[in-house]
């Protein structure tokens, strides 16, 4: 299965086309540093994203009420302003979706957009020696309203990021859903 993942993204990679460039403000923000630790890696063929801490309930494509037990993503190409990553996730009793391209856009230093969906995140913390970022999603609710809503994706599902940990519950509370596991993701 995870061959066909394999795949399926690198013929995604060759029907798509790359990213447009973008200005640079001066100011390096969190969303320009994950821009540019994207394209550092975008050649890195076994660099694979996972979505393991979610701090809301809904994903952008699954079906409403469904548990997500793995998200993940590789890049299919990365500049300074914007990157495509190729992503497939599964939920509890369902095979994993066919993979699909999502596009994430810099529309500031710290703010980036993801489409399909018009998903408006802030680029919270981003720490490449943990292989760890977190976004919040300006258009989810969290259960409980005095927190954010935030994902916390990471380049490994074994690693401990120990300061990325910290960091989310500091930021996005402690009432968090873990949903890539090494179990939650098997053949996908």
């Amino acid at each position: 299965r995870n061959f066909a993942y394999v795949v399926v993204c690198a013929i995604l990679a060759t029907q798509t086309s790359s990213p447009a460039g973008g200005s640079d403000d001066g100011y390096e923000g969190k969303a320009d540093q994950l821009f540019e630790y994207l394209q550092a890696h975008k050649d890195d063929t076994d660099m694979v994203f996972y979505t393991v801490k979610r701090s809301y309930a809904s994903n952008l494509m699954a079906t409403r009420g469904k548990t997500v037990t793995c998200v993940k993503a590789t890049i299919i190409s990365a500049n300074e302003s914007a990157a495509q990553l190729c992503t497939t996730f599964k939920t509890v009793g369902k095979d994993a979706v066919p993979p699909f391209v999502i596009t994430y856009g810099r529309t500031g230093p710290d703010t980036m957009v993801g489409e399909p969906g018009l998903d408006r995140m802030t680029v919270l913390y981003v720490d490449e020696q943990e292989q760890c970022l977190i976004v919040q999603h300006m258009g989810k609710e969290a259960p409980d309203t005095s927190v954010r809503s935030c994902d916390m994706v990471r380049a490994s599902l074994e690693a401990k990021a120990v300061e990325c940990n910290k960091e989310f519950s500091r930021r996005c509370g402690s009432s968090t859903k873990e949903i890539s596991t090494t179990h939650g993701c098997t053949e996908v």
